[in-house]
């Protein structure tokens, strides 16, 4: 059986849909207290400020070495010292400029545009690419997903770009706009791929806004291991085009399967530090210890086919449910204003019973965090570890900026 669900949405083709550039944080999960630069293609100029480091251009014959060296950055060229400066940029003299970055201990980055290189407040290297912004985004794209089809690639720039657009100013305080990652969005080297450069390239512009002409949030995941959240069992504010739906497409995938343990003194502490629960009174404790969570994807059951001429339709419905398109493919064309698509009915369900507790303000209470949390298959023993799927969405729900105003059904154009 199928249900027939109409899907607003706008794809907006406009002059202010894209940034020109953005400043993105690299290796922001790393303390980087040395890295070789070197260049794979054209040819940079190496300053701090106003002033030049080096009077010659520097390109594919000079490697740069930078450490910290108190709040500056030494900066040593081909062995050669030239001293420590407050800050150092590498700014390209072409757009067809590549920078080969090889921090210590890490493997090698490339990226393209403008490198301003600096010290933090714990001594250590902060790196920053000044980039255009849909070079950036073809770079997401490449490190966020997975697939050959350049359709795949269309409709996932969309939505990264979307996400990019709303939450611009993510990092404004810390003087960048993006991290490279998923707090943000996956940024790990240039795109290098041309079919996803090909499915940016077709999408260049455009962004999804809701009724009213404003950006809706488009947060995304790896896996949501069969079923989304609501907007606010994870955020707490109610979104209608974030509601949870049945994700079939997510079976057998990468990352469909994982299991997560947790001491049983640090699940109920959980819950009383961050949702102040007394767990100490022993029906809260009880509903807390005792319930069950089954998941029963048929082993057989493949994901539905997705008709190609739905793509793009189904990508919209999809970034309702905040599930990124990482599984599908097909050839397809944006559907026209109004159009209604179908979704196949989940062959399966996800289910979940506890014991309810003698107050019934605490019972609801309680189903509606256990709902949002992701819950172990079986009550743990006492005194034992927890084991659980931690695979759904609202534990894999990422980049996790609330979303303040509810913003009306949307539908394509």
């Amino acid at each position: 059986m199928k249900r027939l669900l109409p899907i607003l949405c706008f794809l907006l083709l406009t002059a202010t849909a894209s940034a020109d550039r953005v400043k993105v944080r690299l290796f922001s999960n790393n303390t980087i207290d040395f890295i070789n630069i070197s260049f794979d293609l054209g040819t940079y100029n190496l300053v701090s400020g106003d002033t030049a480091v080096i009077e010659s251009e520097v390109g594919n014959d000079k490697s740069v070495e930078l450490t910290p060296q108190g709040r500056n950055v030494h900066v040593s060229i081909n062995g050669y010292d030239y001293g420590s400066h407050p800050s150092v940029s590498f700014l390209a003299t072409d757009t067809a400029c590549i920078l080969c970055l090889n921090p210590r201990n890490l493997k090698q980055r490339t990226y393209e545009g403008n490198l301003t290189v600096s010290v933090n407040k714990n001594g250590k290297l902060l790196l920053i690419n000044d980039v255009e912004f849909e070079t950036y985004i073809a770079g997401v794209v490449q490190s966020e997903i997975y697939g050959n089809e350049t359709d795949i690639f269309r409709v996932q720039a969309i939505i990264s770009r979307t996400w990019a657009m709303k939450n611009i100013n993510k990092h404004a305080s810390e003087g960048y706009n993006f991290c490279d990652q998923v707090h943000c969005q996956a940024y790990l080297n240039r795109c290098v791929r041309p079919d996803i450069m090909l499915g940016t390239m077709m999408s260049s512009g455009m962004t999804i806004v809701d009724s009213t002409g404003n950006l809706i949030e488009t947060p995304f995941h790896a896996n949501s291991g069969g079923q989304t959240a609501n907007s606010e069992d994870v955020w707490r504010a109610a979104v209608p085009y974030l509601r949870s739906v049945s994700d079939t497409f997510s079976y057998h995938m990468r990352q469909s399967e994982w299991v997560k343990v947790i001491n049983e003194d640090k699940w109920l502490k959980y819950f009383s530090s961050k949702h102040k629960l007394n767990t100490s009174d022993d029906s809260i404790r009880n509903e807390l210890l005792t319930f069950s969570q089954s998941f029963s994807p048929s082993s057989t059951t493949a994901p539905p086919t997705v008709s190609p001429s739905r793509v793009m339709a189904l990508a919209t419905a999809w970034v309702s449910a905040r599930k990124a398109p990482s599984a599908w493919s097909g050839s397809a064309s944006p559907t026209t204003a109004s159009s209604a698509i179908t979704i196949p009915e989940p062959t399966s369900s996800t289910t979940r019973s506890t014991r309810a507790p003698t107050s019934k303000t605490t019972s609801t209470r309680l189903h509606r965090l256990l709902k949002r949390t992701n819950l172990p298959p079986h009550a743990p023993s006492q005194k034992k570890t927890t084991g659980w799927d931690d695979s759904s969405a609202s534990a894999t729900a990422r980049n996790a900026k609330k979303p303040t105003t509810p913003a009306p059904t949307t539908s394509t154009k």
